[in-house]
């Protein structure tokens, strides 16, 4: 593929059902798929805040390579900016 895009291939499928937590390693990559009309709620836990990590990137469904904290987040506390 051209520079800024990949092929990602699935390797493991979880379903997970209410009570039910998993955890990733800081070098895993996942995505999130809620299905039905019922509200839900994610509690994500990370070392540090969000905007603080570097490395984060997301991959968009065309396959296009983005830099996440800069495209989607915004600097919570002023010691991040």
């Amino acid at each position: 593929r051209e520079p800024g895009f990949t092929t990602l291939h699935l390797e493991k499928e979880v379903i997970v059902q209410p009570g039910t937590s998993i955890s990733f390693l800081g070098e895993d990559l996942h995505g999130i798929r809620v299905e039905g009309e019922q509200p839900t709620l994610h509690f994500h836990l990370y070392g540090l805040p969000l905007e603080s990590l570097n490395g984060r990137y997301g991959v968009e469904a065309d396959g296009r390579i983005l830099n996440y904290n800069a495209s989607q987040m915004a600097p919570s506390i002023k010691a991040y900016t």
